[in-house]
């Protein structure tokens, strides 16, 4: 998503990764949104750094709380880059 449709998520947002986690918008300010993943992650990333996150209205059937991770996503990627997954998280 761009910088200006970030802008306009809320707390409770519902937001896909590029790698298939879902994640929950849990903050939102004019600077960055926290997300939670449904692997256990937790990142701040910047408005101007969204470029790799979709809004999602529906989540997948069978969604655990809302949240599932997709692990086939995650090997999937392991496989072509050689590492675990790109998404920002806080240390």
């Amino acid at each position: 998503m761009t910088s200006k449709e970030s802008k306009k998520l809320k707390i409770g947002d519902n937001v896909v990764f590029s790698d298939g986690v879902c994640g929950k918008v849990t903050e939102a300010n004019w600077h960055a949104v926290k997300v939670e993943w449904a692997d256990d992650q937790v990142g701040i990333i910047s408005h101007d750094d969204m470029q790799d996150v979709s809004k999602v209205t529906q989540l997948p059937p069978g969604t655990a709380h809302g949240l599932k991770p997709n692990t086939v996503g995650d090997s999937i990627y392991r496989q072509f880059s050689g590492g675990p997954s790109r998404r920002p998280h806080r240390t």
